[in-house]
């Protein structure tokens, strides 16, 4: 059992480690309030300037925090159907300390934050897999902390404007680590020691949390697995456009945008899942188009990315902290293995147009310059006699 003093009482159930050392989980843990109805893309958290929905309310009684949450809506990028809710803004933490009023401990924390494109993904162990479980991590002396975050339309979604900036689900991710700034000591984790990583899109999330003036002082220490925003894919400039079309497809107005939002809050869950699905049915391979995805939101009071991450860069105003970076050998293997996934879908959006499919996969679907540098990848990749060239895509495609 936990006692947070300022939201309640946590019971949480004890596990172990791939060595048998003993931990404490607590998992489920709503950091913010559920982003549903009127709170559906909007972000989560009060700024001084902007009158938004506030964290999470304190509960009455116990909280029982001995299962995981449920993954934020997706659609599932292997059996393409849609899984997960929209009440979904949850956290897990892991460790090998309770505090008590005797015994206070402070060890330093890690932060997940997970990949897949900003669509699909949660923090979540699972049940077999423990993907992003404390099975290996907590072999050392340190506090783990896995989130959700909004995905998709859900996460990103934007007018353009002032009526719906778009970032949400980087924002849940900066209230998230607000949470663990201000509630972690309970665990025995030390709030001045934190250190955040990722994975994919989970990397180049570590990235716009330097790059945001919302989470200064809220992470010591920082490692992009994978991922980077520079990376095509996670800077999105048409959000807008793919905004417009989800409307227009779930006969919502296009010409006002506060109307526009009140229509697609109406719409159900799995109508806007449905949408995505027809795109990926029709162009793309595995998680692509992302479509909605991070952007610079200037539109907002106080922006979550005020400018492109290179300017940003260039002049330094970032979160100054240390920094790991790094890829791995062959990490394109994800996009040939989901061309043999059931039920196929991929392979066909291939057979029928190689360049397009690497073009959307590229996250380069809306450049001038997309169609050009798809078919030298291609080429380079799929063609050419070097050793990195893979001939398995264009055998399956004869």
């Amino acid at each position: 059992m936990v006692n947070i003093p300022k939201l309640g009482l946590l019971l949480g159930s004890q596990t172990k480690s791939s060595t048998d050392k003993g931990i404490y989980a607590f998992r489920g843990i709503p950091y913010a309030q559920p982003p549903v109805g009127e709170l559906r893309f909007k972000k989560t958290f009060v700024s001084m300037n902007e009158k938004d929905p506030i964290p999470v309310k304190p509960w009455a009684g116990v909280l029982n925090a001995i299962h995981e949450g449920s993954p934020c809506v997706q659609l599932d990028s292997i059996l393409f159907k849609m899984i997960g809710n929209e009440d979904c803004l949850v956290l897990n933490v892991y460790t090998p300390a309770i505090v008590t009023s005797t015994d206070v401990v402070s060890l330093p924390v890690m932060v997940w934050i997970h990949g897949g494109g900003f669509t699909v993904g949660n923090g979540n162990s699972g049940s077999v897999s423990d993907l992003y479980g404390p099975g290996y991590i907590l072999n050392r002396d340190v506090v783990l902390v896995t989130l959700n975050y909004r995905l998709g339309a859900f996460g990103f979604l934007s007018t353009d404007d002032t009526e719906a900036p778009g970032n949400y689900g980087l924002l849940d991710q900066s209230l998230a680590l607000r949470w663990v700034r201000d509630n972690i000591r309970y665990f025995g984790g030390n709030p001045d020691s934190v250190t955040i990583f990722g994975q994919s899109a989970g990397g180049a999330s570590v990235e716009f949390q330097m790059l945001s003036p919302h989470s200064k002082g809220l992470f010591h220490r920082a490692i992009a697995q994978s991922g980077s925003t520079r990376c095509p894919w996670a800077l999105q400039k048409t959000v807008g456009e793919y905004t417009h079309s989800l409307a227009s497809n779930l006969n919502c107005p296009t010409s006002d945008s506060r109307q526009l939002l009140q229509c697609l809050r109406r719409r159900s869950a799995r109508q806007i899942i449905m949408d995505r699905k027809k795109y990926v049915m029709r162009f793309a391979l595995c998680l692509w188009p992302v479509a909605f995805g991070p952007r610079v939101d200037k539109e907002r009071t106080s922006p979550f990315l005020p400018d492109d991450p290179e300017k940003l860069i260039t002049l330094g105003q970032f979160n100054n902290v240390p920094l790991i970076a790094g890829l791995t050998e062959s990490e394109g293997g994800l996009f040939g293995a989901t061309l043999a996934s059931f039920p196929g879908f991929n392979l066909k959006a291939y057979k029928r147009d190689q360049i397009k499919s690497i073009r959307y996969t590229l996250g380069m679907e809306k450049r001038e310059d997309g169609y050009e540098i798809a078919q030298k990848a291609y080429h380079e990749y799929f063609i050419s006699n070097n050793k990195r060239s893979c001939k398995i895509p264009t055998q399956y495609a004869e």
